[in-house]
């Protein structure tokens, strides 16, 4: 009996990885992954500087405060460099240089 149930939710599972319709609305965003070296508020945004360039050839992040996880965003930012996490950001756009976060996580 368990085998048969492994089975099926093996092939439901290959059968929806090679499904044309997942491959075609599949489209993974741009992100960077690096430790934190420093935080800044600006008046516009929140930045964050990480030991690793993004996209946009800088290591500066930017949490525009019009976004609407910014509050939930910069809450993790400030855990993970209190904690010295490593981040994972999520780049949705370039401007000016400086990379546009979107989303992002913190983990070991």
């Amino acid at each position: 009996m368990k085998t048969n149930v492994f089975l099926l939710l093996a092939m439901v599972v290959i059968t929806g990885v090679a499904s044309p319709s997942y491959a075609d609305d599949f489209n993974p965003p741009i992100g960077a992954s690096g430790y934190i070296v420093s935080v800044y508020a600006d008046s516009s945004d929140f930045v964050v500087e990480i030991d690793t360039p993004g996209i946009c050839t800088s290591g500066f992040f930017n949490i525009q405060r019009d976004q609407t996880n910014f509050k939930e965003l910069t809450a993790m930012i400030l855990a993970a460099f209190s904690a010295h996490k490593k981040l994972y950001l999520f780049i949705k756009s370039c401007s000016n240089g400086r990379n546009i976060v979107s989303h992002g996580g913190a983990f070991e």
